[in-house]
């Protein structure tokens, strides 16, 4: 029989988080899967699977699933979700992982290194506890979380989770610049309309995950509306999107400095699409990669290097580094946590 898992996300299936679709898709086939979403998504991908809406009942919801489905494991996306419904783990004995994310392991980082500790200390207890299998987070953010108190072994350095395969292409690319994400404050993408303005001979796209992508729209028209704005598209529809582009210029908050390792990277990267990345923490050079694509510290910087070719070194590079955040690969770091329980019954 196959393991029974239990995922309890925050809102599902939310279109600025594909991560949790790659993931679902990749242990669907070895483990039963239910997923139980707090919120409905705002903005869903319509290629899902089936869940269970709490819609106001979340304990009377949570409690009927458990009866029925019996997980043996429940699986979390953010540590806050996780604590939670730690209560819950705790009163059936379930054991559980987590998988953090920008939004979480890098929470108050623009306040400083000391700032992101205490705000990762409250979570401490809950994974150092014997339910907590282990919890996946960003290279970067190791030091900190074990600063904050959490044990080193339960913690598994991860890079992000992208289906390079569907990505994963060597022909021509076209000419246009590309940004993509979802359009929140962190992402900073009025850099990207100002740079736009700054070459106006080239075209802009960017590809807004809702949010805030009215004030966005209303931004580009008070500076001459020279980059277009698309509403995002279904994740199936994002590898031709990219082929269109010939470089990636990814913005970022140098304030909030909370933008992880984006997706984008290296789905761009797959894709031979050169990438420029703001460059908000000194981490980030190693999710490029040597020479796999380039940091700016403001957008000015591009306006000569986004008249050119990709450099054919950079695109190999590119070619290579992708798959350091193939879903295939680094799944195991999280099913090796879930199957570690079939050893200990056996």
């Amino acid at each position: 029989m196959k393991p029974r898992v239990l995922y309890i996300l925050e809102r599902y299936p939310q279109l600025s988080e594909t991560y949790i679709l790659n993931e679902v898709e990749n242990v669907r086939e070895k483990y039963d899967i239910e997923i139980f979403t707090l919120r409905q998504a705002p903005l869903p991908y319509e290629n899902h699977q089936p869940y269970h809406l709490a819609d106001g009942k979340t304990e009377e919801v949570l409690d009927n699933l458990r009866e029925l489905f019996r997980p043996d494991i429940v699986h979390f996306h953010y540590i806050h979700i996780a604590r939670m419904f730690l209560p819950f783990c705790q009163h059936y004995g379930i054991p559980f992982t987590v998988r953090m994310h920008s939004f979480d392991a890098l929470r108050n980082i623009g306040g400083g290194r000391q700032r992101n500790i205490e705000s990762l200390a409250r979570y401490a207890d809950m994974v150092n506890s014997e339910l907590c299998l282990g919890v996946l987070s960003f290279p970067c953010t190791i030091d900190n979380l074990v600063a904050a108190g959490m044990r080193r072994e339960k913690l598994l350095p991860s890079f992000p989770v992208v289906n390079v395969a569907a990505f994963f292409d060597r022909a021509p690319n076209g000419g246009d610049i590309l940004n993509v994400g979802a359009a929140l404050g962190k992402k900073a993408m009025g850099d990207f309309m100002r740079l736009a303005k700054l070459v106006p001979d080239l075209t802009f796209n960017l590809y807004a995950i809702g949010y805030n992508i009215d004030d966005l729209r209303a931004e580009n028209a008070q500076t001459g509306g020279r980059c277009n704005i698309f509403d995002a598209v279904q994740p199936e529809e994002m590898p031709r999107i990219y082929k269109r582009h010939r470089w990636l210029v990814y913005t970022a908050s140098i304030v909030s400095r909370n933008v992880g390792w984006p997706m984008a990277v290296a789905e761009a990267q797959a894709a031979g699409v050169g990438v420029c990345i703001a460059n908000v923490r000194p981490d980030l050079k190693d999710y490029l990669g040597p020479g796999g694509g380039i940091l700016f510290d403001d957008v000015s910087e591009l306006t000569d290097i986004l008249h050119q070719e990709v450099p054919e070194e950079m695109r190999e590079r590119g070619f290579e580094q992708c798959w350091k955040s193939d879903i295939s690969k680094n799944i195991l770091q999280l099913t090796n946590l879930w199957d570690s329980l079939e050893v200990r019954a056996a």
